[in-house]
């Protein structure tokens, strides 16, 4: 399924089958409440203050597996049918793949699943790793969990001699543009149109699954110290990620204002292909030609997340709509995506194309 390393949409999800609830109902509730509320305790606040205990470890076993089937369930409200069964990923682990999970207080409240992979898109040199799903409980978001995971798969695959890591994320999804392309510093080359068909839950709202396909270098990369249990967040841990990307610090803004990625990637001129604003304002014929011909980066928005494009699936499909003729359309023509800031994708020409 399409899970593909979002890390969780930006709310909680939750399902209610609805129906007479009794007390035993009840108390599941407030058990589950409590694991969680013990949990976030165990994890500093959204300003980084401290560190976030955090235990990272390889999954094999169906045992160690099996609870990542219900973590699916409660990130993105998806039904039983569109959940990985722990079965496959115990089949892919034991043909070479890679399940890592974390836990707080004894509970499993986020993982990364991925498999060795062969070239499938651009960017891609030799044999690499795919990430197809990556999750993190809502609530613990931006404890620096989702960063530990990624570090975690990075230096997994540095040490055995695969190259790169690819997954797809949503285009329209600020908050994991930023991640992946500012703070991780990946790069997409390829815009998959409905590549998963209309997805349920929180992860499309039933709507046409557009992904960029993102990848990220990791090739000569000194492996990261992947044991003990404490995680830097905040600015310590986006320094570090920054000196092993290559890349310099990345802000920790997201949603409505977007993010300001810097060095290299993170230029500070280009031309609007795609602009801000509550609906999307595609450019004519001749404008998009004369973009696309030229040599300058470009500029394209992403809805802010203060519109909450996906309770309003008419917006939404007017900017899936916006990004395919933009977006998709500058990618096939050999652009590429090399960062994100204040709320939009910069794309760059490769140098191999040149202006036309």
């Amino acid at each position: 399924m399409g899970a593909a390393n979002e890390l969780g949409p930006g709310q909680a999800a939750g399902s209610d089958a609805g129906g007479p609830r009794g007390r035993a109902d009840a108390e599941r509730d407030r058990t589950e409440v409590g694991r969680e509320q013990a949990a976030m305790r165990r994890c500093q606040d959204e300003e980084g203050h401290g560190p976030v205990d955090v235990e990272l470890e390889e999954l094999e076993s169906m045992e160690e597996l099996r609870p990542l089937e219900d973590l699916q369930r409660r990130v993105w409200g998806v039904d039983d049918l569109e959940v990985v069964p722990a079965s496959a990923m115990r089949a892919a682990v034991h043909a070479g793949g890679l399940v890592v999970g974390a836990r707080v207080a004894g509970e499993t409240i986020g993982f990364a699943f991925g498999f060795v992979a062969t070239p499938h898109g651009r960017g891609m040199d030799g044999v690499g790793m795919h990430s197809h799903m990556a999750a993190v409980l809502p609530e613990l978001r931006r404890s620096g969990v989702g960063r530990r995971l990624k570090r975690y798969q990075a230096s997994w695959c540095a040490e055995r001699g695969l190259r790169w890591i690819s997954w797809t994320f949503d285009p329209l999804r600020a908050e994991n543009a930023r991640f992946n392309l500012a703070v991780l510093g990946a790069r997409c080359y390829d815009y998959l149109v409905d590549f998963y068909g209309p997805m349920p839950g929180t992860l499309g709202a039933g709507l046409e699954s557009d992904r960029l396909l993102a990848v990220w270098q990791v090739a000569g990369r000194e492996p990261a110290a992947v044991s003990g249990t404490a995680v830097a967040s905040g600015p310590a841990l986006a320094s570090g990620m920054a000196a092993a990307s290559g890349m310099g610090a990345a802000g920790d803004e997201a949603g409505s204002r977007g993010a300001r990625g810097s060095g290299a990637a993170a230029v500070r001129a280009g031309t609007w292909l795609l602009p801000p604003g509550d609906e999307p304002h595609l450019p004519g014929d001749a404008e998009l030609h004369r973009s696309l011909a030229g040599a300058d980066p470009l500029l394209v928005a992403v809805p802010a997340t203060s519109l909450d494009v996906f309770s309003r699936p008419r917006l939404a499909m007017a900017w899936r709509a916006a990004h395919r003729r933009t977006l998709a359309v500058a990618l096939e023509r050999g652009w590429s995506i090399t960062g994100f800031r204040d709320g939009a994708y910069v794309l760059q020409r490769d140098a191999e194309t040149g202006p036309e």
